[in-house]
């Protein structure tokens, strides 16, 4: 059986460059279930991967917004009236 690509298809749910490979043998196409079985491992093992990376992310966005309301509950009104009328431009 002769084992080198003759083109490639793309899958369906697999991700990124993940292909089927198949190989020729006379006039007929196999399906070259090894190099399958890898592209298919590497693909779930990079989805995996990817989906780890977006969970770190969100953590780490939870993490900014529960800061961000607490400095912004704790900020103080300011109620003095003359504050912020006059700029001091010689300064």
């Amino acid at each position: 059986m002769l084992r080198t690509p003759v083109h490639t298809v793309s899958c369906g749910s697999m991700s990124d460059k993940a292909a089927c490979f198949f190989t020729e043998k006379s006039d007929n196409c196999y399906m070259d279930i090894q190099s399958l079985s890898v592209n298919m491992s590497q693909a779930s093992v990079q989805e995996q991967a990817a989906v780890q990376v977006q969970a770190m992310g969100l953590d780490m966005m939870k993490e900014q917004a529960a800061a961000l309301d607490k400095l912004l509950s704790s900020v103080q009104v300011i109620t003095d009236p003359n504050l912020g009328r006059n700029v001091n431009l010689l300064a």
